[in-house]
């Protein structure tokens, strides 16, 4: 993800969403609470993986195919 992030053809919004992820992550306010243990740290993992997943969906083929090189 991050050499998507840096690539200069990997559209805008993509990167804020990317940005976004990583506030989630660190901001002290969750869908739920980390404080209750187990959901709270659960909702975190379902929400950026469901996140990843589709940002790494949404990158455009030919970003994909410079970052992965040849095969």
């Amino acid at each position: 993800m991050w050499k998507a992030f840096v690539h200069a053809k990997t559209p805008l919004w993509i990167k804020l969403c990317m940005v976004g992820v990583v506030a989630y992550l660190i901001s002290p306010v969750d869908l739920v609470p980390d404080p209750i243990l187990i959901l709270g740290w659960t909702d975190d993992l379902v929400v950026i993986t469901v996140a990843m997943w589709l940002l790494g969906k949404a990158i455009p083929p030919e970003v994909k195919a410079e970052i992965e090189g040849p095969k």
